[in-house]
């Protein structure tokens, strides 16, 4: 090998191991990055969590208590109401013609009674069972314009076994993609949604 050629096989030497050593910043860079990243999702995630939990909490408590009390009194002035209809009566304070309808077997009046439930923890699957009978009305959480970062999930009895773990993964990378989405385009859809709403 003559000077030339030493010359050449240095200086490509030299040209590698500077790529090799970018490329490996660049990398360690990337990991950086997704350790960050990753840290900022999980702590979203645990606000999240936290949020919905004191949200269901007050939920709760602002059924406990007169509020149930409330409630009953305003189903049973319904009651009296279309029960006094059918005898051409003023309705009563103690609900007296609603508790005769009752006791005497006319309960025909008892169906202009409505209640509305709020359920949380279900799977879309029995959603679309439920919203296919027409009998009740829903008003169904949006999945476009509402966060979903703390989302739950029902997992299907046929993924036991075997594929348990895998489905489990497979729900939390998702997971994962979903808060990673959020994070990077900043002003997501559902934020859009709500300032047209301000406006």
């Amino acid at each position: 090998m003559n000077g030339i050629e030493k010359i050449i096989s240095r200086m490509e030497a030299d040209a590698k191991a500077e790529r090799d050593a970018v490329t490996a910043a660049a990398q360690q860079k990337a990991e950086s990055i997704r350790h960050d990243y990753q840290a900022t999702a999980d702590t979203l995630q645990q606000e999240a969590q936290v949020r919905r939990q004191a949200q269901n909490a007050e939920r709760l408590e602002h059924l406990n208590g007169s509020s149930q009390m409330a409630c009953r009194q305003r189903v049973l002035a319904v009651v009296e109401q279309a029960a006094s209809v059918c005898y051409d009566s003023q309705p009563t304070e103690t609900y007296r013609i609603a508790k005769t309808c009752k006791a005497s077997g006319h309960t025909s009046v008892l169906e202009h009674i409505s209640f509305t439930f709020h359920i949380t923890g279900v799977s879309r699957t029995l959603l679309a069972q439920l919203t296919r009978h027409r009998h009740a009305s829903f008003s169904v959480r949006s999945q476009r314009y509402c966060n979903e970062e703390d989302f739950q999930y029902v997992q299907p009895k046929t993924t036991y076994g075997d594929g348990y773990s895998l489905f489990r993964e497979t729900m939390s990378e998702i997971s994962s993609t979903y808060s990673a989405l959020i994070f990077v385009h900043g002003v997501s859809v559902f934020y859009i949604f709500y300032l047209r709403l301000l406006i």
